[in-house]
């Protein structure tokens, strides 16, 4: 918790503070300073997490001013910023004193010892010199340790006195975002588009609401209203563009991706990443390529876990593409990455074995991918079915009993999947198992008209062998998507 009353509000007085207090360090010379002026000196080392300066600060200020409420107070509130709640009480008790700033830091202790009441029986002795001010910290306060419902008490009772106060009505919508109560968010952001309708930055949080709870539709027009107020900020096209993406209107998407990087985009490389994705849903390889290269040169080294997620989307755009060997160096680059997805770089290595027509190494790698993430594996086997039915040139009685075994391992596993069983159910009769047929037909969902099914499955043998093999499994498909 920052002190409440720092001394300097000019940060250009406060900045000097701060360079005359490091000069006495570095040279070793005497300096005296007041006890609020160290309080509020190691108050931002303590912000800044340096919090061997911190303690230095209040070490030096606690010799000039031993008793000094000020002083204590930090030394608790860096005990607890340090993981030392037991430190930080005994400071606290030390404390005669019973000023506002003390009340809220006994409170802060009794809520990181998880005794809301006791809390609030304190706070409520604030009562009588409540301002919005202290509104705000209490309600804070309680936010910062995740007691929102308390929070919710002092924000809904500071806007019935202060009813216009746009912060607390931002409060007000965090609080509610972390209840889960939708339908209370965007009341507090309706009320605070009432009360400013051309701040931007209330239709970025509404529209951003709406993006999380996949509400895309609501989040879109939202956004828009943003950008008629101001149309500069190329973060919100960045957002525009997904939220068009997830509305499957991709040339609008790429267009809103494109004025991203015409604006002051802060991070490029997550546009140029969103473009690609974009060109890959609709089959452009080649400005796919190039928009991943280019986010993979705009992404800082100090982000490998980015770089790891740029290289694998840019090896899967050279397999559809046909360039497997660059696909696999890419792989091996995404592979030696730190905090790398390594299931995901082994299912598209994969991916590039099996386009290739390598459907040794193909599965070989997705086996791997399975390994090493055993927590999605129904997820990861659910993958592996769709890429092994991306290439129509090895669809085979063999490689569609792989694909049979791909999704029994899902099921194996507890796949929520509605349609893996409708799935499982065709490729029985496919492989003419109509035993397995009978087996997981019973758990597809009810709004799949089997005999019309059975019917489509029995045209596939009709004389001809597997001649038509392929045909039909792509029939398959694009019919019964996962």
């Amino acid at each position: 918790m920052a002190r409440k009353n720092p001394s300097f509000e000019d940060t250009s007085e406060f900045n000097e503070l701060i360079a005359r207090y490091e000069e006495h360090l570095k040279n070793d010379t005497i300096i005296y300073l007041d006890a609020d002026q160290l309080a509020d000196i190691a108050d931002k080392y303590a912000e800044d997490e340096r919090f061997e300066d911190a303690q230095q600060a209040i070490d030096y200020g606690l010799k000039l001013h031993p008793c000094s409420t000020d002083l204590l107070i930090e030394q608790s509130l860096l005990y607890l910023d340090t993981d030392r709640l037991d430190q930080a009480k005994k400071i606290a008790d030390s404390i005669s004193e019973n000023s506002e700033e003390v009340i809220l830091l006994k409170s802060e202790l009794l809520l990181n010892e998880e005794k809301p009441e006791e809390a609030e029986v304190l706070l409520q002795q604030l009562k009588e010199d409540l301002d919005l001010e202290l509104s705000i910290d209490i309600a804070n306060l309680y936010m910062n340790t995740t007691y929102y419902d308390y929070a919710l008490r002092w924000i809904d009772e500071a806007i019935s006195d202060y009813p216009k106060n746009e912060e607390l009505w931002q409060l007000k919508a965090e609080c509610h975002i972390f209840l889960q109560d939708q339908e209370a968010v965007v009341e507090a952001y309706n009320s605070l588009i009432d009360l400013n309708p051309f701040n931007a930055d209330h239709w970025i949080n509404l529209g951003s609401f709406y993006y999380n709870i996949m509400e895309y539709a609501q989040a879109l027009n939202a956004i828009d209203f943003s950008l008629a107020i101001d149309d500069t900020n190329g973060e919100i096209y960045l957002i525009r563009g997904q939220l068009l993406q997830h509305l499957d209107r991709i040339d609008e998407a790429i267009d809103a991706y494109q004025r991203a990087l015409q604006r002051n985009l802060i991070m490029p490389y997550f546009a140029y990443g969103s473009l690609g994705l974009a060109y890959n849903a609709m089959k452009n390889w080649t400005d796919a390529i190039l928009s991943f290269n280019k986010a993979i040169e705009s992404t800082p080294d100090i982000f490998p876990m980015i770089l790891a997620d740029f290289y694998t989307n840019l090896a899967h755009s050279l397999s559809q593409a046909g360039e497997y060997d660059e696909a696999h160096e890419r792989c091996n680059t995404a592979l030696e990455m730190e905090s790398v997805d390594i299931s995901e770089v082994n299912l598209i290595k994969g991916y590039a074995y099996w386009m290739q027509n390598d459907s040794y190494n193909a599965w070989l790698a997705w086996q791997r991918a399975v390994t090493a993430d055993p927590s999605s594996e129904a997820e990861t086997w659910i993958r592996v079915s769709e890429y092994v039915l991306d290439n129509p040139q090895i669809y085979t009685p063999e490689n569609v009993k792989k694909l049979l075994v791909c999704l029994e391992h899902a099921a194996l596993q507890g796949s929520k999947n509605p349609k893996l069983f409708v799935k499982l159910a065709t490729l029985s009769l496919i492989l003419g198992d109509k035993e397995s047929f009978n087996r997981y037909k019973q758990f597809a969902p009810s709004s799949i008209d089997f005999d019309k099914l059975t019917k489509f499955i029995e045209t596939i043998d009709s004389g001809n062998g597997y001649a038509n093999f392929a045909e039909d499994i792509e029939r398959w498909k694009n019919d019964y998507p996962l």
